[in-house]
């Protein structure tokens, strides 16, 4: 169950950042042409560059975000697995050294 949650979590959060990178560069894209509307050849030429440019640095910046966001998940998962097996190595000496105590106790 916890699973197939996970998946749907991160099918959604794909979809969702997939749409949200598309809304930025609408109101990007398109909010100036309320404001001021390219009139000369020259301003649409600008206008086309810029919104290339602009959607291609958003999903850079998206692909660039994903790929550092698995790599820092990934060395936190290794920082994670570490901790427990010297928390587990550190638990079974310290079995270890209670046993040997008790041991010297019980033996006349």
């Amino acid at each position: 169950m916890n699973r197939a949650l996970d998946r749907f979590c991160i099918w959604l959060a794909d979809r969702l950042g997939a749409n949200s990178t598309l809304v930025v560069f609408s109101v990007i894209a398109f909010v100036p042409f309320f404001f001021q509307f390219p009139k000369s050849v020259l301003e649409w030429q600008n206008w086309i560059s810029q919104t290339c440019i602009q959607l291609i640095a958003l999903n850079v910046i998206q692909k660039g975000t994903q790929i550092e966001s698995a790599r820092t998940g990934a060395i936190i998962q290794d920082m994670h697995d570490l901790l427990h097996q010297k928390l587990d190595d550190h638990h079974a000496e310290q079995l270890a050294a209670i046993d040997r105590a008790t041991t010297k106790e019980e033996t006349p």
